[in-house]
């Protein structure tokens, strides 16, 4: 029985540690671009008056333009990535809870 769980643990380790590893080395770049999109929508509604879902293009570039600027101040790109990843994270949650993404949509403008 010892000798199971110690095999188990073993290959595991060898198949969960490049896992996490590589996870970790996609969360800060999605984590980045998702809040530069944030960061342009939150501009263009404040230009414009209005967000166009449906074409993010516009806010995407210019989330994208901000944030590069923004980041050659320390540690504006670390929480940048941190709050961008959280809200992916915060998403799959709700998505692997089967919660309307309709809801949280208005939940998010409120």
């Amino acid at each position: 029985m010892s000798l199971g769980w110690a095999i188990a643990a073993a290959v595991g380790l060898f198949i969960g540690l490049p896992v996490v590893v590589l996870l970790a080395g996609l969360a800060g770049p999605i984590g980045w671009i998702v809040a530069a999109i944030w960061i342009g929508d939150w501009l263009v509604q404040r230009i414009r008056g209005a967000v166009e879902p449906e074409r993010p293009y516009l806010a995407a570039v210019i989330g994208v333009i901000v944030l590069g600027i923004g980041g050659l101040i320390p540690l504006v790109t670390l929480i940048a990535s941190l709050f961008g990843f959280g809200a992916v994270l915060l998403l799959g949650w709700r998505v692997v809870r089967h919660e309307p993404l309709e809801a949280a949509a208005t939940m998010a403008q409120a």
